[in-house]
C-alpha cells in the first residue's frame, strides 16, 4: 500500500495493516493500552522525522513492515553527532512524554498508562541491539574507532548477550503463567531484527 503525505512517500505492507487490525480486535478487555502503544509509536517515529527536518535532511520515503519502520533520506548530509541525535530523538520523545504524564500530570489512570507505554517504548528502543535506536547509535560510535567488520562482530555479540536472557526469561514466564507471552514476543522480535539486518 503506497501513498504520499507531506511530500513523503509511504510504503505500508498489507501484513502490517492486518497485524495492526488483529491487535485492535483481540484487545477485547476494553483497555486503551493497545491504542496508547500505537500513538506512542507514532510519536516516536515523529521524533525522528522532526530531528531530520531540523538538520535539513527531509525524509524521502518511509517503509513500514511488521519487523521494522525504515526512514530513508540522504544521511551523508549529517555528521556522526547529528546522526546520533536523530537516533536518540525517538526515545527522547517517549521518555519526555512519560515524565510529563507520569509526574507532571499524575493521578489519572489513563495518563499513568500512557506514561508507562512511552517509558517502555523509550527504554526498549535504547537497548544496544541491532535494529533498535540504541543499537544504531552504538554502531555509529564504534564505526569511528573500529573497522566495519569488527563493528559488525561487536554488534552481533552485544545483541546476542541481550537477546538470550530475554528469550530465556520469556520462555520461563510463558511456561509458569501458561498465557503471558509478551516478553517472549519481545525476544523473538529482537531476534528477527538481528537476522533481517544481517541479511541486508
Amino acid at each position: 500500500m503506497k501513498f504520499n503525505l507531506f511530500g513523503i512517500g509511504f510504503d505500508v505492507s498489507y501484513l502490517s495493516v492486518a497485524l495492526l487490525c488483529l491487535a485492535v480486535l483481540i484487545s477485547s478487555d476494553g483497555s486503551m493500552i493497545i491504542y496508547m502503544c500505537i500513538v506512542s509509536s507514532i510519536l516516536h517515529e515523529t521524533g525522528h522525522i522532526v530531528a531530520l527536518s531540523c538538520f535539513s535532511c527531509k525524509p524521502k520515503h518511509i517503509s513500514i513492515t511488521p519487523s521494522d519502520i525504515s526512514i530513508s533520506c540522504d544521511m551523508s548530509l549529517l555528521s556522526t553527532g547529528k546522526e546520533v541525535l536523530v537516533n536518540l530523538s525517538g526515545p527522547a520523545i517517549n521518555l519526555t512524554l512519560s515524565l510529563f504524564f507520569g509526574i507532571v500530570l499524575p493521578g489519572s489512570k489513563v495518563f499513568c498508562q500512557f506514561a508507562l507505554c512511552n517509558l517502555v517504548i523509550g527504554l526498549f528502543n535504547l537497548l544496544p541491539v541491532t535494529g533498535l535506536d540504541g543499537g544504531n547509535t552504538l554502531h555509529l560510535i564504534l564505526m569511528n574507532t573500529l573497522t566495519y567488520k569488527t563493528t559488525q562482530i561487536t554488534m552481533n555479540i552485544v545483541s546476542t548477550i541481550i537477546i538470550i536472557p530475554v528469550l530465556t526469561a520469556g520462555f520461563m514466564i510463558l511456561f509458569s503463567s501458561r498465557y503471558n507471552y509478551s516478553l517472549l514476543f519481545v525476544g523473538i522480535y529482537m531476534t528477527l531484527l538481528l537476522i533481517t539486518k544481517e541479511m541486508r
